[in-house]
């Protein structure tokens, strides 16, 4: 052990030797290894018998009438290796003090004569607590991770309403206002602290209604529960070295695609209609939960991100036809490319995703018509994020899809765009203004008859300014509009909503 170590712990080692006698359990080995700390403690017991028994043990401290005091001073004043303080004012010291000062004096190298010899006794009862230490030090370092387990989650109420067009069944019965709630619960677990088990509850009260379907879905409005806690995720997440590559794999019974495709977006995904937060991935990061695995990795010598995940909706059933990877199995295979500048003012991705028999994310009724009927679908998408300024960003996207019949040939194509705006300190400090707009996933081209087309698309867009009222208090006002939410009775017209919400979010 060097002088610096010795030193950094002499206070500890000083602590554990008065009184002289101290019994072994009280330096609470239970971390050290059974076999290599008893052997230590063995050492340690023995030599404090002896220095018990011995002649120097008549006395604890070194007074200034004594020899080895003088000698002590005249070797602080002399070499660089002992404290001069602690002989000024001719106070006396204690052995353990000048054995330490002996100590640190020989591992400078200085001649220090009978001055070892005098203190021989205390010199190998601390090196031997020395040694006890290092032991439980090393055991703890190499253990110093336990499982542990942390709690993060929010509440948000969201109070809502809505003005529908005449034409439209949902004029007559769902222009009320109303208040619901969307609770979720994190529990993140770590066993090594570089892997993470992640179990989500959550819950919420929202009736089915114009607020949780379509178009107009909003992401706080959960669903599953009616009131009652469900798991909403459960899956692992660990680092994987592979070939010289780093790898963070993702798996679990119940997760989503965006737990593992990232988001090339700025603006928020939790403010009002959920379309608008996915920048232009509606169909290739579409949200579908279920079974699944998936990876992260930065390829070796490329400033790329590739992003991997299969998700199969019905991972839970048993049937040979469908659970993992059956031949009916609702499942989706998707990839994102990803790249971001060095200084991260801005990031692009490319995504792909293969769909069979899946139908997800924030559709109106002519897309989920296509889904219904199509065998399976392609997708492509391409987003992006600038940052004009550390308060100032812009995020857009846009993608297209591919729906096939059973034959192969196409039953349909969609296409959607967005765009998304998000000046941070807007008016006040701690604040956010955010505007979005964009057109919905819409049909370009179909074999299936009266199914809307591009001159029916839905063009939207929603208008928020968030308030920080506290720390984990945010108070978010907004608008939304959408030309035509294709409900049941609008297939002909141009129907469309108004809607305005207030939603207050408690995070802890």
């Amino acid at each position: 052990m060097n002088l610096f170590s010795k030193l950094l712990v002499a206070p500890a080692v000083l602590g554990l030797a008065a009184p002289v006698v101290a019994t072994a359990g009280e330096l609470h080995l239970g971390a050290v290894d059974a076999y290599v700390g008893q052997q230590y403690v063995d050492r340690m017991t023995a030599l404090e018998a002896e220095l018990v028994n011995s002649a120097d043990a008549q006395f604890s401290d070194v007074y200034p009438s004594d020899w080895a005091y003088g000698a002590l001073a005249e070797l602080a004043h002399t070499a660089d290796c002992a404290a001069v303080d602690a002989f000024r004012g001719n106070l006396p010291v204690t052995r353990f003090e000048a054995a330490a000062l002996v100590s640190a004096c020989i591992d400078a190298g200085v001649e220090v004569g009978p001055l070892a010899e005098a203190f021989e006794s205390e010199m190998a009862i601390m090196s031997a607590r020395m040694d006890v230490f290092e032991v439980m030090a090393a055991e703890n370092q190499a253990t110093m991770f336990s499982t542990t387990t942390k709690l993060e989650g929010y509440s948000k109420w969201t109070l809502a309403t809505a003005n529908f067009g005449k034409e439209t069944n949902k004029s007559d019965d769902e222009e009320g206002t109303f208040m619901a709630y969307d609770l979720m619960l994190e529990l993140k677990t770590s066993f090594t602290g570089d892997d993470r088990l992640m179990t989500v509850l959550r819950s919420g009260n929202v009736v089915d209604s114009w607020f949780n379907t379509g178009v107009t879905a909003y992401e706080t409005a959960f669903t599953e529960s009616d009131d009652d806690i469900a798991i909403d995720r459960l899956y692992y997440t660990f680092p994987l070295e592979f070939g010289g590559v780093d790898t963070t794999v993702t798996l679990g019974p119940k997760m989503r695609t965006d737990d593992v495709l990232p988001w090339f977006a700025s603006y928020p995904s939790d403010f009002q209609v959920d379309y608008l937060t996915y920048a232009g991935q509606v169909e290739t990061n579409s949200i579908i939960a279920g079974t699944g695995i998936g990876f992260d990795t930065t390829l070796p010598g490329l400033p790329l991100d590739v992003s991997y995940v299969y998700i199969a909706a019905d991972g839970n059933d048993p049937s040979s036809s469908s659970g993992i990877g059956g031949e009916r199995s609702n499942s989706m295979n998707g990839v994102t490319l990803s790249y971001a500048s060095a200084d991260n003012v801005w990031s692009v991705g490319f995504g792909y995703s293969h769909l069979k028999g899946l139908q997800g994310g924030t559709f109106g009724d002519s897309v989920v018509t296509l889904q219904e009927q199509a065998q399976s679908g392609n997708a492509i998408s391409l987003s992006g994020v600038y940052s004009f300024t550390d308060n100032f960003s812009i995020s857009t996207g846009w993608g297209v899809g591919v729906y096939k019949k059973a034959d192969g040939d196409t039953l349909g194509k969609t296409a959607n765009w967005y765009t998304g705006f998000v000046l941070s300190d807007a008016l006040m400090e701690d604040s956010s203004l955010n505007f979005a707009f964009g057109e919905y996933a819409h049909v370009t081209a179909s074999e299936i008859k009266n199914i809307l087309t591009a001159q029916d698309s839905s063009l939207g867009g929603e208008l928020s300014y968030s308030i920080a009222a506290t720390d984990n208090i945010t108070i978010t006002p907004g608008l939304f509009w959408i030309s035509d939410i294709e409900s049941e009775n609008s297939i002909d017209e141009d129907e469309g909503v108004f809607g305005a919400s207030l939603m207050t979010t408690f995070t802890f």
